[in-house]
């Protein structure tokens, strides 16, 4: 990622929220929202996923137009939001394994 893409002031722990059911593609939970800062997050899209060695990444869309970079731990199964994108950039994935 380059650093004039996201926004500083990130990583903080967040609970993911997600729906009880997998979602019908993937067999994967669904999320949906998730708690930042104390205020629900809704997430109206996923707009990419990846696995590192030893994350998963998800950049979801919300539904205010801001996007977040989220990761999961492999170890403990923890979310962070590692990062806030700014409008137009992406970020760039880890080299797969």
């Amino acid at each position: 990622m380059t650093p004039d893409s996201l926004v500083v002031g990130i990583p903080m722990d967040i609970e993911l929220m997600e729906l009880v059911g997998p979602a019908e593609e993937s067999g994967e939970p669904e999320l949906w929202g998730f708690l930042f800062d104390n205020q629900l997050q809704l997430i109206s899209r996923i707009v990419d996923g990846w696995m590192a060695e030893e994350h998963r990444y998800v950049e979801v869309a919300l539904h205010d137009g801001r996007r977040f970079l989220l990761r999961q731990d492999a170890a403990t199964s923890q979310w962070t939001a590692s990062a806030l994108i700014r409008p137009g950039s992406s970020p760039a994935r880890a080299p797969k394994r």
